[in-house]
């Protein structure tokens, strides 16, 4: 167990993980009125501004003392993080289809895909050019997110076809501060090769 405990951090990671709290507390009751607190609002709605509970917040709304909330955080935060315990559970997938095409963006999710297109492949799409009035795209990223007992593969798709070559050297240009990181997902491929050209920088 690392000694460098962060309770702050600890009421954090738990307020991402409420629907895990939730359920664990079915197990063990004994930290119900906590779990009450770090379960009871959606701190990261985008449309509020609700301040996150610290510990001595908790300890007020809960009467508990001090010193009792600060076991009792840590023992959730054990019981989920114990490799023995096995109570965290992310048993559900989906797949999040993110793409851009200039300044534009368009997102859909699938419960189920038989095959997870990697980095740098193409992708053919004919049904929501009312959304982008575009069809072929390329996997710009692949990324994992773990959400409400969900395993969220993210697939980011931009506009255009993929180029290996040209993902190493965008890699490179962002590296060496040559592009930015805004520019790499503002701009698909060919706005690309025609920014890096402009600055003289090689291809």
């Amino acid at each position: 167990m690392m000694e460098n405990f962060s309770y702050r951090y600890a009421v954090l990671d738990l307020l991402h993980l409420q629907d895990q709290v939730e359920r664990l507390i079915k197990k063990y009751p004994k930290y119900k009125e906590i779990a009450e607190v770090l379960c009871g609002k959606d701190y990261f709605a985008e449309d509020f501004h609700i301040s996150f509970p610290t510990m001595a917040s908790i300890s007020r709304d809960t009467d508990l003392p001090y010193s009792r909330v600060k076991k009792y955080i840590r023992d959730i935060h054990d019981l989920l993080f114990t490799d023995d315990a096995h109570n965290l559970i992310f048993n559900k997938v989906k797949y999040r289809f993110c793409f851009a095409f200039d300044e534009d963006h368009f997102e859909f999710t699938l419960n189920s895909l038989p095959v997870i297109p990697r980095v740098g492949e193409n992708i053919y799409i004919p049904f929501f050019k009312a959304n982008l009035n575009m069809d072929f795209f390329y996997v710009e990223e692949v990324d994992y997110v773990f959400e409400k007992g969900f395993q969220i593969v993210e697939i980011w798709c931009k506009s255009g076809f993929g180029n290996q070559y040209l993902k190493l050297r965008k890699d490179k240009a962002q590296a060496l501060g040559e592009i930015s990181s805004d520019e790499i997902w503002k701009f698909n491929n060919s706005a690309i090769q025609r920014k890096l050209r402009s600055r003289e920088l090689d291809l």
